[in-house]
């Protein structure tokens, strides 16, 4: 099956309970004070806050590399990247992984896809 298709979505979809983009963005405003126009609009290496909503995204929801694409005017290849790298940035900064916990905290119903773990 190839990533990021509408059978791989609902799939996921199927094994946990997911953020909605405007929920997850509400907070990411509360947090940061910005919108998904205002992340769009930065260059994903030059903002932490655009790779943060990007891994929180892949990791949380139920969109694609795509669908992730698409809100902040990326291919599904660079969303997988911008991902991966955080990701490994997370293991190597402690303060970062427990500003990523802060949020995520504010998701009651919030599951990790077990599938990026």
């Amino acid at each position: 099956m190839q990533k990021g298709t509408d059978a791989d979505t609902c799939f996921k979809g199927a094994l946990v309970n997911t953020v909605e983009v405007s929920e997850f963005m509400g907070i990411m405003r509360k947090k940061y004070s910005t919108t998904m126009a205002g992340l769009r609009k930065l260059k994903h290496h030059e903002s932490k806050e655009k790779k943060i909503a990007i891994y929180l995204l892949k990791r949380y929801s139920n969109l694609s590399n795509a669908q992730i694409g698409e809100h902040f005017g990326l291919s599904y290849s660079s969303v997988s990247k911008a991902a991966g790298s955080f990701e490994r940035q997370l293991h190597d900064g402690r303060g970062l992984r427990k500003e990523i916990d802060g949020i995520i905290s504010h998701f009651n119903r919030l599951t990790p896809l077990l599938l990026f773990t």
